[in-house]
């Protein structure tokens, strides 16, 4: 929906634009305004009026004959000339508020005009592996076009030049005539790290596009876009749905006649798992025909486990479809939910024949406390031999396994096997991953690659896990707490389980009512990430009375030992006879806890739930066969940020082999569990060190020390330092080439002048000593002329060319007042690890100066 400032009115006019020359007009009947909130319904008319033979021609652009439903409504107009004034007045229109009068010349008339910015989604909801793209267009005012002058509150799509590169930026977007910045919130309305990218296509237009996601929270969103011109700020929001709907086909390219197995997920508006909606699947093969698969029609089924929240490997929805001949075959995907109705595009590919026919057996939805194993088959319809290579996201931990190679780069794994594979025979490849215990989640997984052959989809899993619903470990009976002080449970150790055994107890007689024991249960063992949001607690118990006099009395959460926030315990009768479940509480109710929740609060084993009931007659028996608890939470989904100080790309670090070393870094988060230090090329790690569950805190400073791997070949090798916090989420930062190793020493030879091949010269005369070296980290070079006693001539040159067979020179001219005689040539070199080498010539240059 889109959503614009004011108060949602709906108001009906009829705009009448009048355009008069102030000289042959000399006034306007009724009110004269601008900016008009206003509605214009079908069945009224917008009128033009033109008085004088000779008056300017005139044409309403915008609004047309409809219903608007918005609370500002942009008048854009056209004029054929010049005029000295311009106004317009309002026919019919109740409730409608103006800000401005318009009585001005034709430069103020430019002035008047409203820029109605409008930011509008290309769909409602996308796919987990579309990227949500957004269209934002606003009038700049008073632009000439073909010669005639438009004012407009409208929107302007007259120029649509290409954007040059100054006119696109991430998140925020600067240029000569605008500002604009995005702000993405999920549907909490808590502010998300996702930095959209803004792109200028031309005057008042852009286009605004959110970049991909490896993992992501599926749900609703709102994207707010503020757009600042000539010091006003106006602001836009649209609402969209990213990832509510998840297709999977265990195939993303079908031979002819192959069933195909569609898997699919139904996300409500917070990422939680849907089991009841009505969902239809609607396939178009390129012939154009089209196969409605639906729940209704019981071609798609529900799976019986939906709404277990532990293992399970079916979707929660699936179907069978038999595909034809060859081609896209396209998928409409529909879902009535209780939040909506919910569509999603996707496809699938048929051909005659493939290279690798690969078939996917894994996950839909997972419980992510549980590993979950991700099969691939692959029959080989080519020979090769290399990599083949899946993709997951970087937060996922990976089982190792013989064969098995997993690097990261940014926010993804890399899975690498190195097979060889000959035609017609059939490979299993698998592997075992742990998701993050978060909730709710989608993750996208492959595309597979073997060689050139890529799958042409990625393979989506929703994560979905509320905390519980978990039974206490301890039941305790509370006594001296007027007014639940006069009858005791028998057994009620009973109400720690779901087993129809029951804590019980029977009133005896009395007057006015009884009330029995508290059963305070505790000690539940959640464990829930630390950082997590708490949305809220539900609170289960079932059981019955052998009479309906007996009523829920007390139900209150104990936090921290005590009781405390609601009491839900409202006099409800309890089942006669028959068990019944009873709720309280639930996904968003927080039971007006003093101080709220943290997760440090529901996994303490104070945790817990405290009961009672009141028995209205003699001889009444209450039953309670358990309590237990699911706490609902968001977890913390803000990913460490790691900035590696030193050593960097532009400043690298030189050591030999054995060489200490330090890697200075800085990182901000508030639940850290660990950091890793790696020392890596292409090839190989070569040092590598974890610190487990760091200082917390903003800025934090930390180093590590490293003693160069002696083994490791010389070369340049690059640092990382990646995180993870108590919620797995992941961070990683990178310097490549910021490590030099050199172990080597320069190498060289001198060209010119040679002992075989001296050089003579009289005093102060030019000459060149040519040499040849090669090293690629030099720090320095010396050449000296020099004898047995005193050295005559010398240079230094610092930094020089790197490189193999690097030829370099350096000039001389002849001490004066060095003796006749024979002198040596000398040229020593250090590299950035103080390796050195230095080559002579003897006796090869000489001095006569004597007739």
């Amino acid at each position: 929906m889109n959503k614009e400032r004011g108060d949602g009115r709906d108001v009906y006019a009829i705009i009448v634009v009048l355009l008069l020359l102030a000289c042959l007009i000399p006034s306007l009947p009724g009110d004269i305004i601008d900016n008009g909130i206003a509605a214009v319904e079908p069945e009224q008319s917008i009128k033009e009026d033109i008085t004088e033979i000779d008056a300017p021609g005139i044409s309403i652009l915008s609004p047309e004959n409809t219903n608007y439903d918005i609370t500002n409504i942009g008048l854009n107009y056209r004029i054929d000339k010049p005029t000295d004034w311009v106004g317009y007045s309002l026919n019919g229109a109740n409730n409608i508020t103006t800000e401005n009068i318009i009585n001005d010349t034709l430069s103020g008339v430019t002035e008047l005009s409203n820029i109605m910015p409008r930011l509008t989604a290309k769909r409602d909801s996308f796919s987990s592996e579309e990227r949500p793209v957004f269209s934002f267009k606003y009038n700049p005012v008073g632009k000439s076009v073909d010669g005639e002058m438009i004012h407009s509150t409208g929107v302007s799509e007259s120029n649509t030049a290409a954007p040059s590169e100054n006119q696109r930026a991430v998140k925020k977007l600067i240029t000569d005539d605008e500002t604009i910045e995005t702000f993405v919130y999920d549907a909490s309305g808590k502010l998300t790290d996702i930095k959209p990218e803004i792109e200028k296509n031309g005057e008042g237009t852009f286009d605004i596009k959110l970049p991909t996601q490896r993992q992501f929270r599926a749900g609703k969103y709102t994207i707010k876009l503020d757009l600042v011109k000539d010091g006003v700020t106006y602001t836009q929001e649209q609402d969209f749905l990213w990832g509510v709907l998840a297709i999977n086909v265990n195939k993303s390219i079908y031979l002819p006649n192959e069933e195909a197995f569609i898997g699919i997920g139904v996300l409500d508006d917070a990422g939680n798992v849907i089991c009841d909606a009505n969902v239809t699947l609607e396939i178009v093969d390129p012939q154009n025909n089209k196969e409605i698969l639906s729940t209704e029609n019981n071609k798609i089924k529900i799976s019986p486990e939906c709404g277990v929240l532990g293992f399970t490997t079916l979707p929660d929805y699936y179907a069978n479809y038999t595909v034809s001949g060859v081609g896209t075959y396209l998928m409409n995907l529909t879902a009535v939910t209780p939040n909506g109705v919910r569509s999603i595009e996707d496809n699938f590919t048929v051909q005659s024949s493939v290279d690798f026919d690969v078939e996917r057996e894994g996950p839909t939805r997972i419980y992510p406390p549980i590993p979950y194993v991700m099969n691939l088959t692959i029959k080989a319809n080519n020979n090769y031999t290399g990599l083949i290579k899946e993709y997951v996201p970087a937060s996922f931990v990976i089982t190792a396994q013989d064969g098995l190679t997993v690097t990261t780069v940014g926010d993804t794994k890399i899975l690498s096997w190195n097979k060889n594979l000959v035609n017609g025979e059939t490979y299993d490849v698998y592997y075992e991953f742990d998701a993050p215990d978060v909730s709710p989640y989608l993750y996208l997984l492959g595309p597979l690659e073997i060689g050139s052959f890529k799958e042409i989809r990625q393979w989506q899993i929703a994560s979905d896990t509320p905390e519980g619903p978990l039974y206490p470990n301890v039941i305790t009976l509370v006594s001296n707490e007027s007014p639940w002080d006069d009858i005791t449970w028998t057994t009620p150790n009973e109400a720690k389980t779901d087993d129809g055994d029951y804590a019980y107890t029977t009133s005896k007689n009395f007057d006015t009512g009884a009330y029995m024991y508290q059963l305070q249960a505790t000690d539940f063992g959640f464990n829930i990430p630390v950082g997590a949001t708490i949305d809220g607690i539900k609170v289960e118990w079932e059981g019955h009375s052998n009479d309906v006099s007996t009523t829920h009395d007390l139900l209150q959460l104990i936090k921290g030992g005590t009781r405390q926030g609601d009491d839900k315990g409202t006099g409800q009768a309890w089942p006669e006879n028959t068990d019944a479940i009873r709720v309280f509480g639930g996904e968003t109710d927080l039971w007006n806890m003093p101080g709220g929740w943290t997760a440090e609060d529901i996994n303490a084993a104070d945790f817990g739930v405290t009961h009672s009931c009141l028995a209205g007659k003699s001889n009444t028996e209450p039953y309670t066969d358990f309590l237990r608890i699911t706490v609902y939470y968001t977890a913390d989904d803000t990913p460490p940020t790691i900035s590696i100080d030193e050593p960097t790309t532009e400043s690298p670090v030189y050591r030999n082999g054995g060489d200490q070393f330090w890697v200075n870094f800085t990182y901000t988060e508030e639940y850290p569990a660990n950091y890793t230090v790696n020392i890596f090329n292409s090839t190989a790690v070569i040092n590598t060190t974890t610190v487990n569950y760091p200082t917390a805190g903003t800025d934090q400073v930390a180093n590590v020390s490293f003693y160069l791997n002696i083994s490791a070949a010389d070369g340049f090798y690059n640092v990382s330092v990646d995180m993870n916090d108590n919620s797995s989420n992941y961070g990683i930062s990178y310097q490549n080439n910021s490590l030099v190793k050199d172990a080597t020493d320069p190498t060289i030879t001198i060209d010119t002048p040679t002992t075989s091949s001296p050089v003579y010269r009289d005093s102060g005369e030019l000459f060149w000593v040519n040499f040849t070296y090669t090293e690629e980290t030099p720090a320095s070079y010396t050449v000296e002329i020099f004898n047995s006693t005193a050295v005559i001539n010398t240079t230094t040159v610092n930094y020089p060319t790197a490189g193999t067979d690097q030829v370099a020179n350096e000039s001389f001219y002849l001490n004066i007042s060095a003796a006749d005689g024979f002198y040596n040539v000398s040229v020593n070199m250090y590299d950035n690890t103080s390796n050195y080498d230095i080559s002579y010539q003897n006796l090869s240059v000489v001095k006569d100066t004597t007739d």
